[in-house]
């Protein structure tokens, strides 16, 4: 959805592929946070209090950092193949957005 969003405004795009691929970085760095360490604090603790709260999202420090790491290099090797592969069927289709 927020991919979509970028794309349109051409921020994410095939030139530079390392520009796509921080983007990705920090947006699946924030949103796995967000989604998979709430969750976790709510699954894991009985009562909700700073100590608690912060011990979850930094034992999820690892994790979301490795999550993160690897969509930065997928799409820092998939993303010129992808875009050439969408704009041939925007070609093809006679999409404009």
């Amino acid at each position: 959805f927020i991919a979509g969003f970028l794309g349109r405004g051409r921020i994410l795009s095939e030139r530079p592929a390392i520009r796509s691929a921080v983007i990705s970085f920090f947006l699946v760095f924030i949103l796995s946070a967000a989604v998979l360490d709430t969750c976790s604090i709510f699954y894991m603790t009985s009562t909700l209090n700073a100590g608690s709260i912060l011990a979850v999202y930094i034992a999820g420090l690892p994790n979301n950092l490795g999550n993160a790491l690897a969509s930065a290099i997928c799409v820092f090797l998939l993303v010129k193949p992808l875009i050439r592969a969408l704009d041939r069927m925007k070609m093809k289709y006679d999409i404009k957005y």
